[in-house]
């Protein structure tokens, strides 16, 4: 079934902006909506824009830093709790 839906020429030509390849909006719009996301869907309406899979490259890099700083501070706090508990 189809059905027709009336959007601002601004909504509209963002979501232009991000169809990829022969998508249609409807595509799209699923697309953004869907539960799951990979970053090739993130990242997807960047298409041309950006190297695909040197972003992934990079959010990777970051996920592990972010890991070891957080790691890091869970440590530090858990000695600082320790101290207040000992005292």
């Amino acid at each position: 079934m189809v059905k027709t839906i009336t959007i601002t020429e601004d909504a509209y030509n963002k979501l232009s902006k991000m169809k990829v390849g022969d998508e249609s909006f409807s595509d799209v719009i699923n697309r953004i909506n869907s539960p799951k996301k990979d970053i090739t869907s993130i990242i997807g309406i960047m298409k041309g824009k950006i190297d695909i899979e040197e972003a992934k490259k990079k959010i990777k890099e970051f996920k592990e830093e972010f890991t070891k700083d957080a790691e890091k501070r869970k440590n530090v706090l858990a000695r600082q709790f320790s101290n207040i508990r000992n005292n």
